[in-house]
């Protein structure tokens, strides 16, 4: 093979693999971003969580010694909730679309049912097709059924 080839090879390559590897770098960025978010977040309530997770809707974090998750919502503006989990009295995943005829899921959450009626239940959305453009919500179930035992395990 004489150079131009060469060339020619190497510049189709980053043509068609450049745009796919900025993609990746910038994806890595916002989770790393989401991720100290929620850190500052655990920091300022006297947490440190042992299990955290970044999703495009929310990042969370459970600190299993407090009993306490921490949720930040980067799509509210960083709106930010941390969760007694000795106030939760249960949880359960809640989704819509797929078993009424559609063929994928509209919806994907856990809703914590707090123990106290004046409470107000808590809800973490892990995918709404309404924001989220992606085809995840398969996904976002078996990671939304993870977080429900997680949490099972830790409800007082």
């Amino acid at each position: 093979m004489d150079l131009t080839t060469i060339l020619i090879g190497l510049g189709f390559l980053i043509i068609f693999i450049g745009p796919v590897a900025l993609l990746i770098v910038i994806q890595k960025k916002k989770q790393k971003a989401k991720t100290k978010k929620l850190l500052e977040v655990s920091k300022k309530h006297n947490l440190s969580p042992v299990v955290v997770e970044t999703t495009s809707m929310i990042a969370i974090g459970l600190d299993p010694n407090a009993k306490q998750v921490v949720v930040v919502e980067p799509r509210r503006n960083d709106a930010f909730e941390v969760v007694n989990l000795q106030d939760v009295k249960s949880c359960r995943i809640r989704t819509s679309g797929a078993s009424n005829g559609q063929s994928s899921y509209t919806y994907v959450g856990i809703d914590l049912t707090p123990k106290g009626k004046s409470a107000k239940g808590v809800e973490l959305t892990f995918y709404d097709d309404q924001e989220e453009l992606n085809l995840t919500a398969e996904a976002e179930l078996l990671r939304a059924k993870k977080w429900q035992e997680l949490l099972e395990k830790h409800l007082s």
